[in-house]
């Protein structure tokens, strides 16, 4: 198990052997696979690396629901970097992906947070609370210009079946 995902990392990293993201993305997959039922110190780790070949399309083709799900993966298994990473692409994932849709994505997100904080995990960088605070804010203005958006199109539908109702008339 260990020596699965070191694989992963060797060809991820270009260790040993020549850098290849593809055949890291199957070691990883291996692992998450075989411990999907297990628990295992590498699972979030392995998912967590996943999902960013899958955001950079680095040896697999890039994939927003896949990254979404193994970012989640990570997360779930109390992994520093995996969680901050899904609560970033909670923020910026368009919402008809969301698993999240029934909920506040911006609370899940702060809640993901502020556990990632309160992990004590040193390799946290300082500067984490402006980036969040900051991705937070691009999403608050991401739904409301999608609002507004979906304001004006009800709004121009409604001016042109007042127009298509005079025109008639005349």
């Amino acid at each position: 198990v260990d020596s699965m995902y070191f694989v992963a990392e060797c060809y991820a990293e270009g260790k040993g052997v020549k850098q290849d993201f593809a055949k890291a993305a199957q070691w990883y997959k291996k692992v998450v696979r075989y411990h999907q039922n297990n628990e295992n110190k590498y699972i979030g780790p392995a998912s967590n690396a996943l999902a960013l070949l899958y955001s950079e399309g680095k040896g697999v083709k890039h994939n927003k629901e896949k990254v979404l799900r193994y970012f989640k993966t990570s997360a779930d298994t109390e992994f520093p970097p995996g969680m901050l990473n899904y609560a970033y692409e909670i923020l910026k994932q368009d919402e008809s992906l969301s698993a999240l849709a029934d909920q506040d994505i911006v609370t899940v997100a702060k809640s993901i947070f502020k556990r990632v904080i309160n992990s004590g995990d040193e390799k946290i960088d300082p500067n984490e609370q402006q980036k969040f605070t900051k991705a937070i804010i691009e999403y608050q203005l991401r739904k409301k210009k999608a609002e507004e958006d979906a304001e004006c199109k009800e709004f121009e539908s409604i001016v042109e079946q007042m127009t298509h109702k005079t025109t008639h008339v005349n």
